[in-house]
C-alpha cells in the first residue's frame, strides 16, 4: 500500500520520539547505577567505553574537516595538503594522548607502541611521547593497597622507606624509590589496580575503534598493534615472568659482556610478585636522551654498537 508524505513523516516522528526516549531512559540508568555503585567492574567499564567513544569517534570529524580544508583549499596544492595532514594527525594524536589521561592502563600502551613506530606520523611520535614514562600518575593509596594484598604488610613497614612520589608512570605500574632495611636503594614497580580489571574489555574497544577508524580514514594503519598487544599482554601483566627474564638474561649474557659494557639490576625476589617488582636501583639515562648522554660524556657511537651486540646475542646465540 502506498504512504503519503504526512503519514511518512508522522512515522518518522513518532520512531525518533521513541529513539530519543529510549535514549533519555538508557541515559537516567545509567546515571542512576553510577550514582548507586561507582566502583562496580559494570560502570567502570561502561564509563571507560564511554570515554573511548567520545575520543575515537570525533577523530572522524578531524578527517572530515581535512577534506573540507583540502576541497575548498588549496586542493592542487601538494604542500598545502602535506600540512593540513600534519594537522589532522595532530588533532587525532592529541585525542588519543587525552583519552590515555583519562582511562590510563592499556590505552597508554596503545599510545606508548604508536610513538614508537617508525612509521608513524611525526605528529604522533611528539604528542604520544609523554606517555612513555610521564602518564597521568594513579593514587599513591591504591598502590599501597596492592602490595598489602600481596605481602600481608604496609609498604612502609617493608623498606626503611619510600619516596611516595612516582618517578615514573607508566602504562601499567608505577615506579618509587625506596630503601630496604639493609641500606640498598631499590625501585619498587607497582601494576596499576585498573589495568588487570579492564584489559581485556580496553583491547577489545581498542581494536574496533582501531579498525573503524583504520576502515573511514585513510593511512590511519593501526588496527594491527592493538591485535600485537593482545598476543603479549598475559605475560606482561605478571611480574614474575619479568623477573624469570632478568635472572637467565644476566645469566646468558654474563660472559658475553663485562659488568662495566652491561649491567642488569638484580631483582629483590622476597619483595616481588606478580603485581610487584623490586629491583637494584641504578642512575641513569634513558637511551634516547641525547642530551642527558652527552652530558655523561657517553660514546653514542660505541653504545649504539654494543646495543646491537646485546640483542644480536641475545637472538642469534641464546
Amino acid at each position: 500500500p502506498s504512504v503519503s508524505p504526512a503519514m511518512l513523516g508522522s512515522m518518522l516522528r513518532r520512531r525518533s520520539d521513541r529513539l530519543v526516549l529510549g535514549a533519555f531512559s538508557g541515559a537516567v540508568a545509567v546515571t542512576a547505577a553510577v550514582a548507586a555503585n561507582p566502583d562496580s567492574d559494570v560502570v567502570c567499564g561502561v564509563t571507560r567505553f564511554s570515554a573511548a567513544t567520545q575520543h575515537f569517534l570525533p577523530m572522524y570529524g578531524d578527517y572530515l574537516r581535512h577534506c573540507f580544508r583540502c576541497t575548498y583549499g588549496a586542493a592542487d596544492d601538494e604542500v598545502f595538503i602535506r600540512a593540513s595532514r600534519q594537522i589532522l594527525w595532530r588533532d587525532v594524536a592529541t585525542r588519543l594522548r587525552d583519552l590515555a589521561a583519562i582511562n590510563g592502563g592499556i590505552y597508554v600502551k596503545a599510545g606508548q607502541h604508536i610513538c614508537v613506530q617508525p612509521v608513524s606520523p611525526a605528529p604522533f611520535q611528539e604528542i604520544l611521547r609523554t606517555l612513555m614514562d610521564q602518564a597521568v600518575r594513579r593514587p599513591y593509596a591504591e598502590d599501597r593497597l596492592t602490595f598489602l594484598e600481596d605481602f600481608g604488610v604496609d609498604i612502609e613497614d617493608a623498606f626503611a622507606s619510600i619516596d611516595t612520589v612516582p618517578v615514573a608512570s607508566a602504562s601499567l605500574a608505577q615506579v618509587y624509590k625506596a630503601t630496604t632495611h639493609g641500606g640498598e636503594s631499590v625501585a619498587i614497580k607497582i601494576q596499576q589496580r585498573p589495568v588487570a580489571r579492564f584489559t581485556w574489555i580496553d583491547l577489545a574497544t581498542i581494536e574496533g575503534y582501531y579498525s573503524l577508524l583504520s576502515f573511514l580514514i585513510p593511512g590511519l594503519r593501526f588496527a594491527w598493534l592493538a591485535r600485537e598487544t593482545r598476543r603479549h599482554m598475559s605475560q606482561e601483566l605478571d611480574f614474575r615472568e619479568e623477573a624469570r627474564n632478568a635472572d637467565k638474561a644476566r645469566a646468558l649474557l654474563s660472559n658475553d659482556f663485562t659488568p662495566a659494557e652491561l649491567h642488569i639490576p638484580r631483582v629483590h625476589q622476597a619483595l616481588s610478585s606478580g603485581r610487584v617488582l623490586t629491583q637494584e636501583w641504578c642512575d641513569g639515562v634513558r637511551i634516547d636522551d641525547k642530551a642527558g648522554l652527552r652530558a655523561m660524556g657517553t660514546d653514542t657511537r660505541a653504545l649504539a654498537a654494543r646495543v646491537q651486540r646485546v640483542f644480536c646475542r641475545m637472538v642469534f646465540v641464546h
